[in-house]
Protein backbone atom coordinates (compact mmCIF):
# COMPACT_ATOMS: atom_id res chain seq x y z
CA UNK A 1 0.00 0.00 0.00
CA UNK A 2 1.36 3.19 -0.86
CA UNK A 3 0.92 6.53 0.47
CA UNK A 4 -0.02 8.94 -1.71
CA UNK A 5 1.48 11.99 0.96
CA UNK A 6 5.09 10.69 0.58
CA UNK A 7 5.36 7.62 -1.69
CA UNK A 8 6.26 5.36 0.94
CA UNK A 9 5.39 1.68 0.62
CA UNK A 10 3.57 0.39 3.45
CA UNK A 11 2.44 -2.87 5.05
CA UNK A 12 -1.04 -4.10 3.02
CA UNK A 13 -3.23 -3.35 6.33
CA UNK A 14 -1.73 -0.13 7.66
CA UNK A 15 -4.30 2.07 7.82
CA UNK A 16 -1.38 5.25 8.25
CA UNK A 17 1.37 5.73 6.87
CA UNK A 18 4.55 4.61 9.20
CA UNK A 19 6.96 7.28 7.40
CA UNK A 20 4.82 10.61 7.41
CA UNK A 21 1.67 9.40 9.21
CA UNK A 22 -0.44 10.23 6.74
CA UNK A 23 -3.93 8.44 6.52
CA UNK A 24 -4.32 5.84 4.28
CA UNK A 25 -7.87 5.30 3.72
CA UNK A 26 -9.69 6.87 1.26
CA UNK A 27 -8.32 8.96 -2.04
CA UNK A 28 -5.00 8.07 -0.61
CA UNK A 29 -5.07 4.06 -0.87
CA UNK A 30 -2.94 2.99 -3.64
CA UNK A 31 -2.82 -0.68 -3.49
CA UNK A 32 0.47 -2.36 -4.64
CA UNK A 33 0.56 -6.42 -4.99
CA UNK A 34 3.44 -6.79 -8.03
CA UNK A 35 5.68 -6.35 -4.99
CA UNK A 36 8.91 -6.40 -8.06
CA UNK A 37 7.90 -3.01 -8.33
CA UNK A 38 8.90 -2.20 -5.16
CA UNK A 39 12.08 -0.55 -5.81
CA UNK A 40 10.55 1.58 -9.06
CA UNK A 41 7.89 3.07 -6.43
CA UNK A 42 10.51 3.96 -3.23
CA UNK A 43 12.41 6.31 -6.08
CA UNK A 44 9.24 7.90 -5.98
CA UNK A 45 9.84 9.29 -2.97
CA UNK A 46 9.86 13.23 -2.38
CA UNK A 47 12.78 13.75 -0.05
CA UNK A 48 16.37 12.35 0.84
CA UNK A 49 16.92 9.39 2.65
CA UNK A 50 17.21 9.50 6.44
CA UNK A 51 13.95 7.27 7.47
CA UNK A 52 15.37 4.42 9.13
CA UNK A 53 14.41 1.59 6.59
CA UNK A 54 16.63 3.74 3.82
CA UNK A 55 20.32 3.60 4.27
CA UNK A 56 20.83 7.11 2.70
CA UNK A 57 22.25 9.40 4.92
CA UNK A 58 20.20 12.60 5.55
CA UNK A 59 20.86 15.75 3.63
CA UNK A 60 23.56 18.00 5.80
CA UNK A 61 22.34 21.02 4.21
CA UNK A 62 18.88 21.18 4.09
CA UNK A 63 17.01 23.81 1.91
CA UNK A 64 14.18 26.06 2.76
CA UNK A 65 10.88 24.05 3.21
CA UNK A 66 12.71 21.11 4.46
CA UNK A 67 13.26 19.64 7.72
CA UNK A 68 16.54 21.09 8.91
CA UNK A 69 17.24 17.20 11.01
CA UNK A 70 16.12 14.62 7.89
CA UNK A 71 15.28 16.65 4.66
CA UNK A 72 11.59 16.00 4.86
CA UNK A 73 9.82 18.18 2.95
CA UNK A 74 7.63 21.02 5.25
CA UNK A 75 5.33 23.51 4.99
CA UNK A 76 5.47 26.94 7.19
CA UNK A 77 1.94 26.09 9.13
CA UNK A 78 3.59 22.24 10.43
CA UNK A 79 4.98 22.19 14.02
CA UNK A 80 6.60 19.09 13.92
CA UNK A 81 8.60 17.41 10.79
CA UNK A 82 5.68 14.39 10.07
CA UNK A 83 9.02 12.07 9.57
CA UNK A 84 11.39 12.54 12.44
CA UNK A 85 8.82 14.76 14.58
CA UNK A 86 11.92 17.52 15.16
CA UNK A 87 10.18 20.54 16.46
CA UNK A 88 10.11 22.91 13.84
CA UNK A 89 8.96 26.38 15.67
CA UNK A 90 11.20 27.24 18.31
CA UNK A 91 9.53 28.33 21.66
CA UNK A 92 9.27 32.33 21.26
CA UNK A 93 11.13 34.34 24.23
CA UNK A 94 9.15 36.42 26.70
CA UNK A 95 9.35 39.86 26.02
CA UNK A 96 11.31 41.23 28.88
CA UNK A 97 9.30 43.86 31.21
CA UNK A 98 10.74 47.47 30.42
CA UNK A 99 11.55 49.33 33.52
CA UNK A 100 9.43 52.10 34.65
CA UNK A 101 10.55 55.88 34.14
CA UNK A 102 11.57 57.57 37.16
CA UNK A 103 9.63 60.25 38.61
CA UNK A 104 11.26 63.22 38.46
CA UNK A 105 11.37 66.34 40.24
CA UNK A 106 11.69 67.03 43.82
CA UNK A 107 10.50 63.51 44.89
CA UNK A 108 10.65 62.28 48.27
CA UNK A 109 12.13 59.02 49.13
CA UNK A 110 14.45 58.39 45.98
CA UNK A 111 17.46 60.42 44.36
CA UNK A 112 16.97 62.88 41.89
CA UNK A 113 18.57 62.92 38.38
CA UNK A 114 20.27 66.25 38.92
CA UNK A 115 19.97 66.99 35.42
CA UNK A 116 16.49 67.07 35.23
CA UNK A 117 16.62 69.50 38.36
CA UNK A 118 13.86 72.23 36.40
CA UNK A 119 16.11 75.55 35.93
CA UNK A 120 13.38 77.50 36.57
CA UNK A 121 13.00 77.77 40.27
CA UNK A 122 14.74 80.58 41.84
CA UNK A 123 17.89 80.29 43.61
CA UNK A 124 19.83 82.18 46.03
CA UNK A 125 23.02 81.69 48.30
CA UNK A 126 23.92 82.69 51.55
CA UNK A 127 27.89 83.42 52.54
CA UNK A 128 29.10 83.31 56.37
CA UNK A 129 30.97 85.92 56.93
CA UNK A 130 33.82 85.17 59.38
CA UNK A 131 34.69 86.60 63.04
CA UNK A 132 37.63 88.72 63.45
CA UNK A 133 39.40 85.83 65.22
CA UNK A 134 38.19 83.43 62.97
CA UNK A 135 40.57 82.32 60.08
CA UNK A 136 38.34 80.56 57.68
CA UNK A 137 37.21 81.38 54.26
CA UNK A 138 33.55 79.77 53.57
CA UNK A 139 31.86 78.85 50.30
CA UNK A 140 28.79 80.53 49.37
CA UNK A 141 25.51 77.81 50.34
CA UNK A 142 22.66 78.14 47.64
CA UNK A 143 19.07 77.23 48.17
CA UNK A 144 16.03 76.89 45.70
CA UNK A 145 12.26 77.33 45.42
CA UNK A 146 9.72 79.31 46.31
CA UNK A 147 10.03 79.23 50.44
CA UNK A 148 13.54 78.30 52.09
CA UNK A 149 13.08 77.59 55.74
CA UNK A 150 16.52 78.59 57.31
CA UNK A 151 17.91 76.89 60.78
CA UNK A 152 21.08 75.98 62.41
CA UNK A 153 21.38 73.04 60.55
CA UNK A 154 21.39 74.53 56.66
CA UNK A 155 22.77 77.49 57.60
CA UNK A 156 25.64 77.52 60.42
CA UNK A 157 25.56 73.81 62.16
CA UNK A 158 28.01 74.51 65.38
CA UNK A 159 26.13 77.96 66.12
CA UNK A 160 23.93 78.01 68.96
CA UNK A 161 22.84 81.48 68.58
CA UNK A 162 20.65 80.11 65.84
CA UNK A 163 17.90 77.95 66.28
CA UNK A 164 17.42 74.37 65.52
CA UNK A 165 13.82 74.97 64.66
CA UNK A 166 13.24 77.77 62.32
CA UNK A 167 15.14 81.09 62.72
CA UNK A 168 13.64 82.95 59.80
CA UNK A 169 12.23 81.91 56.25
CA UNK A 170 13.02 83.30 52.89
CA UNK A 171 10.37 83.92 50.12
CA UNK A 172 10.34 84.80 46.29
CA UNK A 173 7.41 86.72 44.83
CA UNK A 174 8.83 86.76 41.26
CA UNK A 175 12.08 88.68 40.88
CA UNK A 176 12.25 89.47 44.67
CA UNK A 177 13.02 88.19 47.62
CA UNK A 178 11.64 88.44 50.87
CA UNK A 179 13.07 87.42 55.03
CA UNK A 180 10.88 86.87 57.93
CA UNK A 181 12.17 86.60 61.65
CA UNK A 182 10.31 82.97 62.91
CA UNK A 183 12.54 82.74 65.49
CA UNK A 184 11.62 82.90 69.57
CA UNK A 185 14.80 85.07 70.52
CA UNK A 186 13.90 87.83 67.52
CA UNK A 187 17.49 87.79 66.65
CA UNK A 188 16.94 87.51 62.43
CA UNK A 189 17.97 91.15 61.70
CA UNK A 190 18.91 92.79 58.42
CA UNK A 191 22.30 95.18 58.35
CA UNK A 192 21.34 98.49 56.97
CA UNK A 193 23.95 99.42 54.13
CA UNK A 194 22.40 100.90 51.63
CA UNK A 195 18.70 103.45 51.49
CA UNK A 196 15.93 100.92 52.38
CA UNK A 197 12.22 100.85 52.67
CA UNK A 198 10.42 101.51 56.20
CA UNK A 199 7.14 100.39 57.15
CA UNK A 200 5.36 100.99 60.25
CA UNK A 201 6.03 98.78 62.89
CA UNK A 202 10.18 97.73 61.63
CA UNK A 203 12.48 97.04 64.38
CA UNK A 204 15.94 98.96 64.03
CA UNK A 205 18.54 97.76 66.37
CA UNK A 206 21.27 100.41 66.77
CA UNK A 207 24.65 99.26 68.71
CA UNK A 208 22.75 97.04 71.05
CA UNK A 209 19.22 98.41 71.32
CA UNK A 210 16.50 97.69 69.20
CA UNK A 211 14.11 100.72 68.52
CA UNK A 212 10.21 100.28 66.86
CA UNK A 213 9.64 102.25 63.70
CA UNK A 214 6.15 104.34 63.26
CA UNK A 215 5.14 106.61 60.23
CA UNK A 216 3.97 110.58 61.40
Amino acid sequence: MRCKNCGWINEPNATRCIKCNAPLEGSMIENVSNHDNLEQLKSTIREPGGFPNDPTPPNPNPQPGQCPRCGYPITPSMNFCPRCQNALKQAQPQPQPQPQPRRQGNNVGGTINPWSTPQNEGFCSLRRIPWQTEQATYEPVSYSGDEITLNRANTDSNNNSITSKVQAVITREGDEWYIENRSEMQTTLIRVDRKMRLQDGDVIVLGNRMFEFKKG
